[in-house]
C-alpha cells in the first residue's frame, strides 16, 4: 500500500480570502467545525485552467461539488467533513480532514528541525496494520501539537481521483509499503555510481558544452545530464528514481555543475554518407601506405 500527498495545482486557478479574519479564524485543526460553519468570503485571484482543487488552508482543501461528491463516495463517515462556501451560485466545499490516527513510524522517519525544535518530516514512514483502514488522514508531529499542513490519501481515493476527469490536483507518493525511502535512495546513489562508471571520454564543464553541441550527444556527471536542443539551447537533466531524466530549459547555469566532471556513456556517432565514404577512402589509402 502507499500513502500520497494531495494538494491542489497553483498552475491552475489561485484563490484567496477576501477578510484576513476569516484567514486567522479558520484552524482547520482537525475539530469538528460543521455545527458552527460560518462560511468565509473567498475570491479567485488568478484563473489559468480549468481547476476541481481551489486553494488549501491549513491542510482543507477548498473543491468544487464534482470533487467533493468523489470523496463521499470514497471515504468512510468521520475522516472528513465537507464545510460549503456558495461563491456565485456554486457551492463549493472546504474538506476538512478529522481522521488523525496514530500510524506514524516514527523511528524510519526522516525529521526536519530547526536547532532543537521538530517542523516536519522530509521523509515518512507508517506502521501498516495501523494505516491501512484509512482512506485520508492527517499527521501530528510526535513532538508538540502541530499537524502536518496537508492531507494524505491512501491507495483507493488516489486511484479514484487519477481515474476521474478532476482537474488541477497534485498527488505525490510520499510513502511505499514495499520499498522504504532508505531502500530508494540507496537504489538511486547506485544508479548514480553506476551512470558515473559508464561514462568515458571524460572533460570539465568548459569542453563538455561545445562537445556536447557539437556532437549532438548527451553528457553526464552523477545525477546530472546536459544536451544540446537546436531551438532551446542547453537543456539541463535531472536523474529520477525510476532512470529517467526531468529535463528543464534553465534560466541560468547552476553554479554546481560548473566544477563537475562530465564524460560520455554512448559511442560517438560514426560517419554516415558521402563524408563517411571520403573518410573510408583516405583511412583505406592511409592503411596500404
Amino acid at each position: 500500500m502507499k500513502f500520497w500527498l494531495l494538494d491542489y495545482h497553483p498552475a491552475h486557478a489561485r484563490w484567496e480570502f477576501e477578510d484576513m479574519e476569516d484567514f486567522e479564524r479558520l484552524a482547520f485543526d482537525g475539530q469538528p467545525m460543521l455545527a458552527s460553519w460560518i462560511p468565509p468570503r473567498l475570491k479567485c485571484a488568478s484563473s489559468k485552467k480549468p481547476t476541481d482543487f481551489l486553494m488549501r488552508h491549513n491542510g482543507a482543501l477548498l473543491v468544487t461539488e464534482k470533487a467533493a461528491k468523489l470523496f463521499q463516495r470514497h471515504l468512510r463517515h468521520g475522516e472528513a467533513e465537507f464545510l460549503p462556501v456558495e461563491h456565485k451560485g456554486e457551492t463549493l466545499y472546504f474538506v476538512h480532514v478529522l481522521n488523525i490516527p496514530d500510524c506514524l513510524d516514527v523511528p524510519n522517519c526522516l525529521e526536519e528541525r530547526i536547532g532543537d525544535t521538530l517542523t516536519g518530516y522530509k521523509q515518512y514512514a507508517f506502521h501498516e496494520r495501523l494505516a491501512a483502514p484509512h482512506g485520508i488522514l492527517r499527521i501530528r508531529l510526535h513532538e508538540g501539537d502541530r499537524l502536518v499542513n496537508y492531507p494524505f490519501v491512501g491507495d483507493t481515493l488516489q486511484a479514484a481521483i487519477s481515474e476521474s476527469d478532476l482537474a488541477g490536483y497534485q498527488l505525490l507518493e510520499m510513502w511505499d509499503s514495499a520499498c522504504s525511502w532508505q531502500q530508494k535512495e540507496a537504489d538511486f546513489e547506485a544508479m548514480v555510481e553506476a551512470s558515473d562508471r559508464a561514462r568515458t571520454k571524460n572533460f570539465d564543464f568548459g569542453a563538455a558544452s561545445p562537445y556536447m553541441k557539437k556532437k549532438g550527444m548527451t553528457v553526464y556527471s552523477g545525477k546530472w545530464a546536459m544536451r544540446h536542443d537546436p531551438e532551446k539551447g542547453l537543456l539541463i537533466g535531472d536523474l529520477l528514481g525510476d532512470g529517467t531524466y526531468s529535463w528543464i530549459d534553465p534560466m541560468f547555469i547552476p553554479p554546481i555543475l560548473l566544477g563537475l566532471t562530465w564524460g560520455i556513456k554512448d559511442p560517438e556517432p560514426s560517419p554516415s554518407g558521402m563524408l563517411g565514404k571520403i573518410a573510408g577512402v583516405f583511412a583505406g589509402g592511409r592503411k596500404k601506405a
